[in-house]
């Protein structure tokens, strides 16, 4: 009679023939591994954390497009506060009597619809670098590249190609040369051309004083005003797209608020009349130059706040690790213990 877990006749060669017949296919295996010209696996200690933007895609494809990012507490307050200074920019908030009076309507009016063209047309040159179609009819002008798009984790072969590549296409020097135009145009606009100081002590007589030229130190301090509010939305939308945020730009809106204060101060500790336009453009200024401040220090407490974070993690591993450690070697000590006690009840039950 034979035992039900015995084992069945020629089992034992069944098992060494297919033994016999893996070990062919498993040194097959070996020797394509070790061939040479194979790809080698890698260690998975030595290879590089992806970003967290990072997609993978077969080879040859084209990467789907990127979603755009979530607005942090800081660049959303810079933005409120960047259309805020552009709002008042518009308006001549430093001295709105000669632009009122159809006086510097280059400097007031055609300087700062330039500016606002050069930071729209920067704003656009951010589709070019992500290689995306450039709405309103500009696509021509991005086409237009004096160097070629830089290889990712390459650095520029010198200052020259490093600095052509921060504005690669002609799109990009478009821009800025409606910025530069901004600034030109008041400065060669006749009727602004000298000081109101100038202008005063010229004519001393108050009554065969013709009108005041405008003041160009004000005309392009409201120009620039404007450019700050344009190139900050162009930034933020720039970070939106996936670009990196610049913390310089909350720290240039402490420029606006000096302007507002100085502003304020004319209107009403110098005598000067005070018309209503520029008080309201003034205000407007003020305000925004106020919530760009604000975003600095939100910044701040939102940067301390990841850093406590991140600290406190580091130190939660740690002490997850030293925990671990220790439990190890405390249950070898315990087991240990544990045994010796029932080795020695044993001893004492079989006296």
């Amino acid at each position: 009679m034979t035992h039900p877990n015995a084992p069945e006749p020629g089992s034992d060669e069944k098992k060494d023939d297919a033994v016999a017949s893996d070990a062919p296919a498993t040194d097959a295996a070996a020797a394509d591994t070790t061939a040479p010209g194979a790809a080698a696996v890698p260690d998975a200690s030595t290879l590089q954390e992806m970003p967290a933007e990072a997609t993978l895609v077969a080879e040859g494809s084209v990467p789907a497009p990127r979603p755009d990012r979530e607005l942090e507490e800081a660049p959303r307050l810079l933005r409120n506060a960047a259309w805020v200074l552009l709002g008042g920019a518009l308006i001549p908030f430093t001295d709105a009597q000669p632009f009122d009076e159809g006086i510097g309507w280059m400097s007031f009016g055609v300087a700062k619809v330039v500016a606002l063209l050069g930071c729209f047309v920067l704003a656009m040159s951010v589709y070019e670098r992500l290689a995306k179609p450039v709405p309103y009819g500009l696509g021509a002008l991005a086409k237009i590249r004096f160097v070629p798009r830089p290889e990712p984790g390459k650095k520029p072969k010198n200052a020259l190609v490093g600095l052509l590549q921060s504005a690669p296409s002609a799109l990009h020097w478009f821009g800025l040369l409606l910025i530069v135009a901004s600034i030109v145009l008041v400065v060669l606009d006749p009727q602004v051309n000298q000081l109101v100081a100038d202008h005063v002590a010229a004519y001393p007589d108050p009554d065969t004083r013709p009108k005041a030229p405008a003041n160009m130190l004000r005309a392009v301090g409201e120009v620039m005003v404007l450019l700050l509010g344009g190139c900050t939305l162009a930034h933020i939308f720039a970070y939106k797209k996936g670009g990196s945020f610049s913390p310089l730009y909350p720290f240039a809106f402490l420029a606006p608020a000096i302007m507002a204060l100085l502003t304020l101060y004319g209107h009403f500790f110098t005598g000067a009349k005070i018309h209503p336009l520029s008080l309201l453009g003034t205000g407007i200024v003020g305000v925004a130059a106020a919530m760009g401040v604000h975003t600095i220090v939100v910044a701040m407490i939102q940067a301390k706040k990841e850093g406590d974070a991140k600290r406190e993690a580091a130190l939660e591993a740690r002490r997850a690790a030293r925990k671990s450690r220790g439990g190890g070697k405390g249950g070898g000590k315990s087991g240990g213990k544990g045994g010796a006690r029932a080795g020695s009840s044993r001893s004492k039950r079989s006296s």
